[in-house]
This record gives structure tokens, sequence and C-alpha cells, in this order.
């Protein structure tokens, strides 16, 4: 099992992409909830491994612990990793994808 959130936390050079992904992925949904103050957003992280990026976006921007999120991966071990993050508003492993999906990233 590989714990993806590592090659995040890794200061080294060759992790440089990855923490520009999550720097990016940060200035994206504070776009979004200043965008869509009064709206109902539900995000979806397809492949969120252990449930990193989520709980850095809880940590980032305020309103993220409001809203509903769902986590999905393939992976059960990741999941029950995900889960002891104690991310707010989360469902994990859906079979499904919400309707009103307004960001989804991969």
């Amino acid at each position: 099992m590989i714990i993806h959130s590592k090659t995040y936390e890794y200061k080294g050079l060759g992790n440089y992409v990855h923490r520009s992904r999550l720097n990016n992925i940060i200035k994206y949904y504070t776009y979004l909830f200043n965008s869509f103050q009064n709206k109902k957003i539900i995000v979806a992280d397809v492949g969120c491994s252990d449930g990193f990026i989520l709980k850095k976006l809880e940590e980032n921007i305020k309103q993220f612990s409001k809203i509903k999120k769902c986590g999905f991966d393939h992976s059960r071990d990741l999941i029950k990793i995900a889960k002891k993050r104690d991310l707010k508003n989360t469902t994990e492993q859906n079979r499904t994808l919400p309707k009103s999906i307004r960001g989804i990233f991969l």
C-alpha cells in the first residue's frame, strides 16, 4: 500500500510538483467558495488515498469543514486511514457521485 500523503510532505526537489499541485488545489477551492458563497457545494475527491488533500483543504479554508465532501478510493485500507483524519461532513468510499458536485480533483 502506498500512502500518497508522503509525496506532499517531503521537502525534496522531487516532490516540488506535488506540493505545487496542493497549493493550486487550495487556490482553486478558495476561488470556488468565493464564487459560490450562497450555493450548496459538494466536493468529490476521486482517488482520495488517505484523505490528505481533503484534510489540507479543511485546515487552509475556513468554510471547507462546513460543506459535504465525498472521498472515493479503491483501497479499503486507505479509506480506513482517511477516516482517522476526522474530516468534517465527509462520506468515504461512495459508489455513486452526488448530482450537485461542483468540483472534482483527481
